[in-house]
């Protein structure tokens, strides 16, 4: 707030003092009575600052002489001392005297705003904000008096008054210093009613006119606190807007110095006219001394900010914060992210690191996430946010799907920080970590550690329940159906009742109790009408009456199943599940039905596609091969630039069958003479017309799948690979399907281009995570990392192939790498019972058994258990005889076992034995028996 009076001017007193020496003349003056003296006196005791004693002696003064006109600058000035000595009730009183007795005095204006300014600052806002109205219609005070106006509203607690005022002040553009310093005030009292849309608009007007502020330090400030006052408030977008206009801390110096460099402009300019014209000193000498100050000022506030930390850090924060209230989180995670890189060593590295981690595991960034907790864990383990932290380490892991890590992370936080205010949630979440990786016997101790600790927790009937489930999936069914009938029993209105009931079905299931299953089925539904579950519990259904041989019963429920089923998985089984009954029943005509429903139903669901293929075959089934024809062609047709369309291959292929196979007489309609055979080549291109045509590589590489299909099955291996090489040749991988990816990653695998082979791999991995081809991707990375003998990701890929996504089309490969790894790593107890497994599965009997078997040899002979080792060997030749080169292998390697053994004759039997079956002349082994027979003196 400003003082507005605050001495009189040189001139002024100038003309003061002529005045009283003109009075004093004129008065009958008693003897010794001295006016300009004792004027003087008091005139130099207000220069000097003792204002209230210059007030007494010109009171006294003024009560010596008779009134007269010429007294008017003194009763000015006895107002002036008062106030400028704060003793505003005698200024008041002063002034009034004054306007008593000059009405029409030359310091009238001035006294009325002295008035109204000595109420304000006497708190008599009422009075002061009224005076302050008034004198606004004065066009020399009308904009010092609408500020101070609405600075006493403002303070009388009348803020829709002040914020009148103030706006009359700025008017449509601010264009004074006043108008500048009323703005601001203006912004302050928009944000304090929570006008976020004023208080930015106001405060866009202040920084258009930025030229008029006298301290950029202290607008900056303003623009920080307001926004701080939204964000408090809640009022993100408000805060955000106030945070931009924010300077950063080198705009704030060059606007600083603009500022003196002006000022000094004006003060050159000053004393310029004052050369010129001398007699203007007087005038211009008050001016110049205050710009001086001015200048003094702001150098100072100038040199003390530059000494500050830059400010830049603490706005970006506060934008970052901003971003990720309003759930503009990348945004939240670039400007995070600019403070780490820009600002390494500022304080608000801290609070950006943790701002980072949270908004990166909330767009669903684990991997980066769990980066970004080990940096904070690092660099700040005991700061503000290292238990939340380490918390989020192990929820992002969770997030990610690693549910090992997860554990480990847990663990490390409840050894690190024993005492966190996140150990009951860690307690839980490491038990559902446990659970969530097959470790149910793990998940069962850690809920019951869960439940001693934290018995009255936020989870105990979650822990209860899953406890239960943890026993239902470890295939305890009988253990997981008492526990789950104590559940329903002790929790009637429970949170997991409708899913413990579906779950004691399927206890009830697994027991083969079929009509105890479809009882309660069927009372489930009667019970939960409207449940998301009642797809699950109807294939459940039609599960029990399939098992029962209740076959017509069971069609009809998987089709219910499918039609209210809430995930893709549930519906995909009940339908698949349906289409395996009629096809078992050979209704194909109500399997094209079935699918056609579906199509219908279902027109924008990925399965369609998959379903067109089934109603393809139904009516190849059907005899009708030319509409199986169209329908597949049409279909293709319509989705072949769609590399996210998974089942156009599997069209590509039935369709590529449907023109190789040959029609027989009474298949579609009957010829009225014989034709002959079309070329399936030509038949093929000319169905897939025009999409051979597409300019799309996704289509262009289809259609040169579709050559390689059909060679294929015309027994053209040398064809195949010709168009596999073609289209990893001339294509991208982001060009291609899931299945093209993994076709053609495996056919450059099989090449042993492993560089070329990852790319296709790794596109179908990060962009078809959950496709059917995925198993590929884990197969032909691990295959890749494991020849080049990075065993470490092999065995992780490896794992993850069989645990993370369940290998299905890749099992075996998947599972024979692990194995193999295993070896390599020397891991020889993991690595038997893996190789074991393999050897053990029918369905896998063959070359894959060989090397099993092979390798169970090997495994032993690094144990140095040679007769062990010689078994498994001999197995191998004499049981998998097809399979030459590990026959070779196991022949050379039996050999060298009896030779370890000190069985030297046997050696050479084994040897001479290989050397007598002509189908291993031309292996290498075949010259290593020769060299062995030579060593041993039984050369030939």
């Amino acid at each position: 707030m400003f003082r507005v009076v605050r001495r009189i001017s040189f001139l002024a007193l100038g003309l003061a003092a002529l005045a009283i020496s003109d009075f004093a003349r004129a008065q009958d003056a008693s003897p010794g009575t001295d006016l300009p003296a004792a004027y003087s006196q008091a005139m130099t005791k207000f220069q000097a600052g003792d204002y209230a004693a210059a007030a007494s002696s010109l009171e006294a003064l003024v009560g010596r002489v008779e009134f007269s006109p010429q007294l008017e600058p003194i009763y000015y000035t006895i107002g002036s001392a008062y106030f400028n000595a704060a003793n505003y009730p005698k200024a008041i009183a002063a002034f009034k005297t004054y306007q008593a007795k000059f009405p029409k005095g030359q310091h009238a204006g001035g006294v009325a705003f002295a008035i109204a300014q000595s109420n304000l600052l006497s708190k008599n806002y009422k009075e002061a904000a009224a005076q302050m109205a008034q004198l606004a219609n004065d066009p020399a005070l009308h904009d010092q008096a609408l500020l101070f106006q609405a600075e006493a509203s403002k303070a009388a607690g009348k803020i829709d008054d002040a914020i009148g005022a103030l706006v009359k002040l700025i008017g449509s553009d601010i264009k004074t210093a006043d108008a500048m310093q009323g703005a601001t005030m203006l912004a302050q009292l928009y944000a304090q009613k929570g006008d976020g849309p004023k208080a930015l608009q106001t405060l866009e007007m202040i920084h258009q006119r930025v030229g008029l502020v006298d301290n950029v330090m202290e607008l900056n400030a303003l623009t920080v606190q307001l926004g701080d006052k939204f964000y408090g408030n809640q009022q993100y977008k408000e805060a955000l807007g106030c945070y931009r206009f924010a300077y950063p801390r080198e705009q704030i110096a060059r606007l600083q110095n603009e500022r003196i460099a002006a000022l000094q402009r004006q003060l050159d300019d000053n004393l310029a006219a004052v050369r010129a014209n001398p007699s203007e000193i007087a005038q211009l000498a008050p001016r110049n001394n205050q710009i001086k100050d001015e200048i003094a000022t702001t150098q100072k506030l100038l040199a003390e900010f530059q000494k500050l930390p830059t400010i830049t850090p603490a706005i970006y924060l506060r934008l970052g914060r901003c971003f990720y209230e309003l759930d503009r989180k990348w945004e939240s995670v670039v400007v995070y992210q600019e403070i780490l890189d820009r600002f390494k060593d500022s304080s608000e590295r801290e609070p950006a690191l943790f701002g980072l981690v949270v908004a990166l595991a909330d767009i669903n960034q684990p991997a980066r996430a769990e980066k970004r907790c080990e940096e904070y864990l690092r660099d700040f383990k005991n700061g503000p946010n290292a238990a939340t932290v380490g918390y989020l380490l192990g929820a992002v892991a969770l997030q990610a799907g690693d549910p090992k890590a997860a554990e480990t992370y847990f663990g490390r936080v409840l050894d690190a920080q024993p005492n966190s205010k996140f150990r009951e949630q860690i307690r839980y979440l490491t038990a559902n970590a446990k659970f969530t990786s097959g470790d149910y016997d793990g998940a069962v101790t850690a809920y019951k550690k869960y439940l001693n600790e934290f018995p009255k927790g936020d989870n105990p009937e979650d822990v209860k329940y899953r406890i239960a489930l943890c026993a239902l999936f470890a295939g305890k069914y009988q253990d997981a159906l008492n526990q789950l009938e104590d559940y329903v029993k002790n929790h009637p209105n429970g949170v997991f009742l409708s899913d413990a009931k579906y779950r004691v079905a399927v206890c009830k299931y697994a027991a083969s109790v079929y009509d105890e299953v479809i009882a309660d089925c069927q009372a489930w539904e009667k019970q939960f009408p409207h449940n998301a579950q009642l797809g699950e519990v109807l294939a459940l259904l039609g599960d029990a009456y399939a098992a029962s041989n209740r076959e017509a019963a069971a069609i009809p429920i998987y089709i219910r199943s499918y039609q209210t089923a809430t995930t893709d998985e549930v519906m995909n089984y009940s339908l698949f599940a349906a289409s395996k009954l009629l096809q078992k029943k050979s209704e194909w005509e109500k399997v094209g039905d079935l699918f056609s429903a579906f199509v219908k139903d279902k027109p924008d669901n990925p399965t369609v596609v998959t379903a067109l293929y089934w109603m393809g075959k139904a009516k190849a089934h059907e005899g009708k091969v030319d509409e199986a024809k169209k329908l597949a062609a049409d279909t293709i047709k319509k989705y072949i630039d769609d590399p996210n369309r998974e089942a156009v291959e599997q069209l590509i292929s039935q369709l590529a069958q449907l023109c190789v196979k040959k029609k027989k007489p009474g298949d579609g309609e009957a010829a009225a003479s014989p034709t002959p055979e079309a070329d399936p080549g030509g038949e093929l291109e000319q169905l897939l017309s025009p999409s051979s045509a597409s300019n799309s590589p996704t289509a262009k590489a289809r259609i040169i799948f579709a050559k390689a299909e059909l060679a294929r099955l015309r027994r053209q291996p040398v064809e195949v690979e010709k168009n596999l090489s073609e289209i990893a040749r001339d294509f991208k991988p982001d060009d291609l399907s899931p299945l093209l990816l993994g076709e053609v990653g495996d056919h450059l695998l099989a090449a042993g281009r492993l560089d070329s082979a990852a790319e296709f791999y790794q596109r179908l991995m990060d962009d078809f995570p959950k496709s059917q081809m995925i198993d590929f991707a884990y197969n032909g990375l691990g295959e890749i990392a494991y020849q080049k003998k990075d065993y470490t990701k092999a065995l992780q890929l490896f794992n993850d192939g069989l645990d993370k996504i369940a290998a299905a089309q890749k099992l075996k490969d998947i599972t024979v790498g692990r194995a193999k790894t295993l070896l390599a790593f020397g891991k020889l107890d993991d690595a038997q019972k893996a190789f074991e497994q393999v050897a053990s599965v029918r369905e896998w009997r063959g070359e894959t058994t060989a090397f099993a078997v092979y390798s169970l040899g090997e495994i032993a002979a690094k144990r140095n258990k040679w007769a062990e080792a010689n078994a498994y060997f001999q197995r191998v030749f004499v049981g998998y005889q097809k399979f030459l080169p590990w026959v070779a292998k196991s022949y050379i390697a039996s050999g060298e076992s009896f030779e370890k053994l000190g069985k030297t004759q046997e050696a050479v039997n084994t040897y001479r034995e290989m050397l007598r079956n002509e189908k291993l002349a031309n292996f290498t082994e075949t010259n290593q028996a020769r060299k062995r027979l030579e060593a041993l003196g039984q050369g030939s």
